[in-house]
C-alpha cells in the first residue's frame, strides 16, 4: 500500500504537468457508513434509483440512506458465495446480476431476486456477461467460451457464436471475465491484445489488434456507430471497428500503469464531447473533439479524489452525479454538476475556523481571519497565496477580528487582545504595524477592555470606523501618515456579542436576552429592545425594505427599523435548526443566513431551501456574524472550516422534485412481506392490533437523501401537513379505520406539495366495535330494554293491583267488621236496650238484669275478637292457635265436658290474613260453642294439622249427633260453610244420631 501511495504522490508531484484545476465536492462511503468492505468491484442503478453494489463475492444496495445487504431471494438458500459479481441493468429498469454458474434477476416491481438461468457448473467457471439487449433477447459474454443468446421469457439459449479459437495465450492468462459490449453493428469482446468482433448480420469473426505504441488495451467503451475509445498503453484513442482505422486523441497526464498494472485506466462516457478519464487515482475531464484534457477534478482543497490506492471503475447515476470505486477506499460519491459553491480553506482543517472575512475583487483578494492562527490571503479563485501567523508586539495564538481596507492592495486588521492595528499589503504580503496616536483610549481603558472574540468593525468612509467589543463602542480614525485613533464613544449596561451598521447608519447590538439600536448616525446612546428566552442575539441584517432580521439562538426575527418585532421563525416554521449565526439578503429579495445544520435560505414566497456540507459547504456549522457580500454580489459565509461563497443566482433552487420511496413498512416491529415492493403498494389491511406502524422513507435525486426534508399527511386533503425535516424515519400508532397516509420529499417544506404518493391503510376494528356487532348489542340492548321496561311495568301494575286488592281486602275487611259490628253488636246493642225496658218491669224481677250482664259479656268478647284479629302482631298461625286455646279453655272449662285441644307447635313460619284468623277463630268457636250447647256430648276434641295443602281443622264430640233435617239449613251451619268458602276452603260434615258429630274443615295457606 506503501509503495502504491508513495508512487502516485511522486507521479503527481514530479513527472505530471500543471493542469487547471475543477474543484468538486465528494461524500465518501466506507466501512464506518455501511460498506461490508472498502474493496469495491462493479456498481449499476436500477430503474428505482437504487444502487447495487458488487464487493467481489457478496452484494450490498445503497437507498441513499443506508447499505443494506439483500435478502431477496424467493428461495433463502440461494447466495453469491464464491463469485465476482457484474450487473447489468433491463430496459424496464430490472437488474441482472451475473455471478458464478448463473444468472439473477432482480425484479424490482416486487422487490425480488430470482435465478433465471443455470450454466453448466464444469463448464461456467468464470462470471457470464450481459451486455445488450433487444425486444426479445439478451446477448451474454461466456467467458473463454463465446456469445450466446437468451430469451428474457423462456430464458433458454436461442443462437451462439463461439470465439474459442480466436482467443490469444494472453488473453487467457490476463483476461478474467472481459470486458463486452455492443456498437452499431458488431458484438465486441475487448481483451488485453485485442478487439474480438463478431458481425451482428453475418456471425463472421473479426480481430483489431493493439499493436505499435498501443501495445495492450486497458479498457474500451463504445462511442459512436461502430467508433470506440481506447484506453491502451501510452494514452487514449478512437478505433473505427468497421475501417480498421485507429487515431490516437492524447497521451496521459502521468504513467499509470506504474501505480496500477491491470487496470491502470478508467473511462467513462459523459457525453459526445466529453469523456472522464481516471488515471491510477488521479480523474480527468477529456474533451473528445479537441483530444486535450480540460480539467483535473479535484476536491475542495485541490486534492486528488481519490488520495489512497487508485480508481477501479466510473459510473454516473441518471441524475449526473459520479461514481468513483477504488481499490481499498471504499467509494466516492462525486457532485459532477457545478452545484455553485465555492471553498476557501486550507488542508489542515485547525487553521480553517474563521472568524472575520473581507473581499475586494477590484484586488483579486479574499481574506480569512482564523482563530488563533493569523489569517489567509486567498485569490478569488480558491488558491490559498498567503499564510500569514506573525504579528510584531503581540503575544500568539493570533485570532484577526476585523479588517478595514485603507488603500488599494492596503488593509488594515484588529487582533483580539491587543489595540496594536496592522497594515497588510496584499502584494508582496508584508505586515506593517500601525502606530497610536495621541488621542488614543487611555491607558487604564487598554489594560481592561482590549478587544475581545465578538470585536466588530464598520467602515463609515475611508478613514473612520465604528466598533463594538464587550461593553464599549468606539470610533477609530485613521490617517494616511500610518497613524491610528481610536476613541471611546459610550459603555453599554450588557456586554456585546455582535454588531451591525444598517443603511441609515443605526448601530444595531446584540447581547444576551436583548438587543441595543442607536439612532442614525449617532453612536453614544441606545434603546434597549428585550428577546426573551434568547441566550444570545448574533447577528442582523437590513434588507432595505423597511426590515431587519435578527439572527438569535432560538429563531430568525424579523422587525422594524423601530427594533419592533415583527414575525418569527423556527422549527415549527421549517426551519431545521434555531441558532442563526449570520444573515445576508441576495438582489432578488432573499435571506440566506447559516446555523449549525448548513445554510438556509428564506425565499421571498416564504418557502425555505437548506443546504449542508453534502452540498459543498464547508461544513454543517458555521461561526457568529462571520459573512461578507462582495460588490458583484457574492456572498461569502465562514465557519469551523474555512469559508463557503456563493451567488445566489447560480445556486441551484429546490423546483427539483426527488422521487420519494416507502423503503421499508414495519407494523408493531415486524417487516411487512408482500409480492409488491413496499414502495409500489397502493392499499394494506391489518387487523386492529397491528396498528403501530414505522415507515422508512428515502429521496432519491441529485442530493444525499438526508438533504431533503420530509413531510406526511394523514387522513384527508384538509389535515395539514406534518414537517418532519431530515427526519426519513416515522412512527404512527392508528386507531381502527380507513386512512389516506401521503408522503413527499423536496428541498424544502410545502404546504401542498402536487406530486405526493399515497397509500391506504385500513385497519379493522375489533369485532366489538364492528357495524354489525354494534348493530347486534343494540338490538340485543333494545330487547332488554323492552323487556325490562315491561317488566317493571308489569310488576308497577301487579303492584298497582296488589294495592287495589288489599284495598279491596281492606275496604272488605271493614264491610264485614261494619257487618259484624252490626249484626253482632248492634243486635245485642238493641237486646240490652230491650232488656233493659223490661226490667223497669217490677214484677220481671233481676232475669232481665242477669241477661243484660250475660249479653254485655257476649258483647265485650266479640269486641276483644274483633281487635285481636285486627293486631298486626297476631298474624302467624302460632299466635292464632294459642289465642284459640285461650278462647275454648274459657268455653269449656266450665261446661261439665271432657275436652282435649291437639294444636301444632311449629306455626310461627305461617302467616294469615285478617280474614282467614277471624273467620278460622269464629267457625272453630261456632262448631265448639254449638256442641256445648246442644250436643249433650261428654267428650269434645279439637285438632289441628299442617300438611302440604294448608291447615286442616277437626272438631268432634260424642253427642246425640245433628238431626238430619237441620244437616245444612241451620243458619249457624250456613255461617259456617259460608266463612269457609270465603276462605277457599272445604267443610264436610259426618254426623249419626246418637253417633256425635265430626266437623272437618281445611283452608289453603302457604306453608
Amino acid at each position: 500500500m506503501k509503495k502504491t501511495v508513495l508512487s502516485a504522490f511522486f507521479y503527481y508531484s514530479i513527472n505530471c504537468p500543471a493542469q487547471e484545476l475543477k474543484p468538486l465536492h465528494y461524500v465518501s462511503y466506507n466501512v464506518n457508513e455501511g460498506l461490508l468492505q472498502s474493496q469495491v468491484n462493479a456498481i449499476e442503478q436500477d430503474g428505482s434509483g437504487f444502487v447495487w453494489i458488487s464487493l467481489g463475492s457478496d452484494l450490498q444496495r445503497f437507498d441513499g440512506n443506508r447499505f443494506d445487504r439483500p435478502t431477496l431471494f424467493v428461495d433463502s438458500g440461494n447466495t453469491f458465495s464464491g463469485t465476482q459479481l457484474k450487473f447489468y441493468r433491463l430496459q424496464n429498469g430490472n437488474l441482472w446480476i451475473s455471478c458464478q454458474n448463473r444468472i439473477v434477476e432482480y425484479n424490482r416491481f416486487k422487490n425480488r431476486l430470482n435465478s433465471v438461468v443455470q450454466f453448466y457448473k464444469q463448464a461456467a467457471t468464470l462470471t457470464p456477461l450481459c451486455y445488450t439487449e433487444d425486444e426479445e433477447t439478451i446477448w451474454c459474454w461466456w467467458p473463454n467460451r463465446g456469445f450466446y443468446r437468451l430469451s428474457k421469457t423462456s430464458f433458454r439459449f436461442t443462437d451462439s457464436v463461439l470465439v474459442t479459437n480466436f482467443l490469444d495465450t494472453a488473453d487467457s492468462l490476463k483476461f478474467y471475465g472481459g470486458n463486452a459490449y455492443s456498437t452499431q453493428n458488431f458484438l465486441v469482446l475487448q481483451t488485453p491484445t485485442q478487439l474480438l468482433l463478431v458481425n451482428k448480420k453475418t456471425r463472421l469473426i473479426s480481430h483489431f489488434k493493439a499493436k505499435g505504441r498501443q501495445n495492450l488495451f486497458f479498457t474500451s467503451v463504445p462511442y459512436k456507430a461502430d467508433t470506440v475509445l481506447v484506453a491502451t498503453q501510452k494514452g487514449i484513442g478512437l478505433a473505427n471497428l468497421a475501417s480498421g482505422s485507429y487515431k490516437e486523441l492524447c497521451d496521459y497526464k502521468s504513467n499509470p500503469v506504474s501505480v496500477n498494472p491491470l487496470h491502470p485506466v478508467q473511462l467513462k462516457l459523459i457525453s459526445n464531447e466529453t469523456c472522464l478519464v481516471s488515471e491510477a487515482n488521479r480523474l480527468f475531464e477529456l474533451d473528445l473533439l479537441t483530444g486535450s484534457y480540460r480539467f483535473e477534478l479535484v476536491d475542495r482543497q485541490n486534492k486528488p479524489l481519490v488520495e489512497v490506492g487508485y480508481i477501479t471503475a466510473l459510473f454516473q447515476d441518471k441524475h449526473k452525479n459520479l461514481w468513483l470505486l477504488t481499490e481499498n477506499d471504499g467509494i466516492r460519491k462525486v457532485y459532477y454538476r457545478d452545484e455553485g459553491f465555492r471553498y476557501f480553506g486550507t488542508g489542515e482543517r485547525k487553521k480553517n475556523f474563521t472568524r472575520s472575512i473581507y473581499v475586494d475583487k477590484t484586488d483579486n483578494r479574499v481574506l480569512c481571519g482564523s482563530f488563533g492562527n493569523g489569517m489567509m490571503i486567498f485569490d478569488t479563485a480558491g488558491r490559498l497565496l498567503k499564510t500569514i501567523n506573525q504579528f510584531a508586539e503581540a503575544d500568539p495564538p493570533y485570532t484577526v477580528c476585523a479588517f478595514k481596507k485603507m488603500a488599494p492592495h492596503r488593509y488594515l486588521l484588529v487582533l483580539m487582545g491587543t489595540w496594536n492595528s496592522y497594515i497588510v499589503d496584499t502584494r508582496n504580503f508584508s505586515v506593517q504595524l500601525f502606530s497610536r496616536g495621541e488621542n488614543f483610549i487611555t491607558k487604564e481603558k487598554i489594560n481592561s477592555h482590549s478587544p475581545d472574540y465578538h470585536f466588530t468593525l464598520h467602515s463609515i468612509d475611508d478613514q473612520n470606523a465604528i466598533a463594538q467589543s464587550g461593553y464599549f463602542i468606539y470610533r477609530l480614525n485613521s490617517q494616511p501618515t500610518a497613524r491610528v485613533n481610536w476613541q471611546y464613544l459610550d459603555s453599554l449596561p450588557d456586554a456585546s456579542v455582535s454588531s451591525y451598521l444598517d443603511r441609515q447608519n443605526r448601530l444595531w447590538i446584540g447581547s444576551y436576552e436583548k438587543f441595543f439600536v442607536s439612532e442614525p448616525g449617532r453612536f453614544d446612546a441606545y434603546k434597549e429592545h428585550a428577546l426573551p428566552g434568547n441566550k444570545v442575539v448574533r447577528c442582523f441584517f437590513d434588507d432595505g425594505k423597511g426590515n431587519v432580521w435578527i439572527g438569535a439562538q432560538k429563531g430568525l426575527y424579523q422587525a422594524n427599523k423601530k427594533g419592533q418585532i415583527k414575525r418569527k421563525w423556527g422549527l415549527r416554521d421549517g426551519l431545521i435548526d434555531e441558532s442563526i449565526y449570520a444573515i445576508r439578503g441576495d438582489r432578488q429579495g432573499n435571506i440566506w443566513f447559516t446555523h449549525n445544520k448548513g445554510i438556509s435560505c428564506l425565499r421571498t414566497d416564504q418557502s425555505l431551501l437548506h443546504f449542508n456540507k453534502n452540498d459543498g459547504l464547508q461544513e454543517n456549522e458555521f461561526n457568529t456574524n462571520t459573512c461578507f457580500e462582495a460588490a458583484d454580489g457574492e456572498l461569502y459565509f465562514g465557519g469551523v472550516n474555512g469559508v463557503s461563497s456563493f451567488y445566489p443566482d447560480r445556486i441551484r433552487q429546490a423546483n427539483e422534485e426527488p422521487e420519494v420511496f416507502l423503503t421499508s413498512l414495519f407494523v408493531n416491529d415486524e417487516n411487512i412481506i408482500s409480492d409488491t415492493a413496499s414502495w409500489l403498494l397502493n392499499s394494506i389491511e391489518l387487523p386492529y392490533y397491528k396498528n403501530v406502524f414505522s415507515f422508512g422513507l428515502t429521496a432519491i435525486g441529485s442530493r444525499s437523501a438526508d438533504q431533503y426534508n420530509y413531510q406526511y399527511q394523514l387522513a384527508d386533503q384538509k389535515t395539514a401537513w406534518v414537517n418532519a425535516g431530515n427526519n426519513s424515519q416515522l412512527r404512527l400508532v392508528l386507531q381502527p379505520g380507513r386512512y389516506l397516509f401521503r408522503y413527499y420529499a423536496g428541498n424544502s417544506f410545502y404546504e401542498n406539495p402536487a406530486a405526493a404518493k399515497e397509500l391506504i391503510i385500513i385497519i379493522n376494528p375489533p369485532f366489538w366495535q364492528t357495524t354489525w356487532f354494534i348493530i347486534l348489542c343494540l338490538t340485543v340492548l333494545t330487547t332488554l330494554i323492552i323487556a325490562v321496561t315491561r317488566s317493571v311495568a308489569r310488576r308497577k301494575l301487579k303492584l298497582q293491583i296488589a294495592e287495589l286488592e288489599r284495598n279491596k281486602a281492606l275496604n272488605e275487611e271493614r264491610l264485614r267488621i261494619s257487618r259484624e259490628m252490626h249484626d253482632d253488636i248492634g243486635a245485642g246493642l238493641t237486646q240490652i236496650t230491650l232488656m233493659s225496658e223490661a226490667a223497669k218491669n217490677p214484677e220481671k224481677g233481676v232475669k232481665p238484669i242477669e241477661e243484660i250482664a250475660g249479653t254485655s259479656r257476649k258483647l265485650i268478647s266479640s269486641i276483644n275478637e274483633i281487635i285481636w284479629s285486627l293486631h298486626p302482631e297476631n298474624q302467624s298461625l302460632e299466635q292464632l292457635l294459642a289465642y284459640l286455646r285461650e278462647q275454648l279453655h274459657q268455653l269449656l272449662e266450665y261446661s261439665g265436658i271432657e275436652y282435649s285441644i291437639g294444636f301444632p307447635e311449629n306455626g310461627r313460619h305461617i302467616l294469615l290474613s285478617n280474614a282467614q284468623r277471624r273467620n278460622l277463630l269464629l267457625v272453630t268457636k261456632e262448631i265448639v260453642h254449638n256442641a256445648v250447647k246442644h250436643s249433650k256430648a261428654k267428650h269434645i276434641e279439637v285438632v289441628c294439622r299442617i300438611n302440604k295443602s294448608g291447615i286442616a281443622f277437626t272438631i268432634s264430640d260424642d253427642g246425640i249427633g245433628i238431626p238430619v233435617s237441620s244437616k245444612g239449613s241451620g243458619n249457624g251451619l250456613r255461617n259456617i260453610r259460608k266463612r269457609i268458602e270465603e276462605l277457599n276452603g272445604e267443610l264436610l260434615v259426618q254426623s249419626e244420631k246418637g253417633s256425635g258429630s265430626r266437623f272437618f274443615y281445611t283452608i289453603p295457606v302457604s306453608v
